[in-house]
């Protein structure tokens, strides 16, 4: 794995001037995740309210059994704004990007935690899914060098 990459890239700038890194996410991040993510619910394929032991019992099912999957608290200025996630493997797939302090997030930090993920990484080609009714995010995408690739009902497949 590339867990060191993400370290020794140490950060990127956002638009704000704020200094952007990402820091593994930890089961006590818990209840961060799931207040960030039950704000934004609708914008998932689950769409039910997460409680917290709901989220621990997944966490502990996929971050800590599977060592292909790895999920970023986007830090700004030393303070949480969101996440981004990676599935390596054989299509390397950037996931579970979420918005926490919106404010933030929409002031270039997503974007520079997008590029310090891939440029971390360096792998030639990523991948994500968005939900195809999520044109706020689909645009993100678009400017930050994602094409369009097919869309599968309610989703849209991506690769840059």
């Amino acid at each position: 794995m590339r867990e060191h990459a993400i370290a020794a890239a140490g950060h990127a700038t956002g638009t704000i001037g704020l200094r952007v890194a990402l820091r593994k996410a930890t089961w006590a991040d818990g209840p961060l995740l799931v207040g960030w993510r039950n704000a934004d619910r609708d914008l998932f394929g689950d769409t039910t309210r997460l409680t917290l032991d709901g989220h621990l019992s997944w966490w502990s099912g996929v971050y800590e059994r599977d060592p292909w999957d790895h999920l970023y608290i986007v830090e700004a200025g030393g303070t949480p704004a969101g996440t981004i996630g990676i599935r390596l493997g054989g299509r390397p797939e950037i996931q579970r990007v979420l918005l926490g302090d919106k404010t933030l997030a929409r002031a270039g930090v997503m974007s520079a935690a997008l590029d310090l993920l891939t440029e971390s990484y360096g792998l030639p080609r990523y991948w994500l899914r968005v939900k195809t009714s999520n044109a706020p995010a689909v645009r993100f995408y678009e400017r930050n060098g994602f094409r369009r690739y097919e869309q599968d009902g309610e989703w849209t497949l991506m690769t840059r």
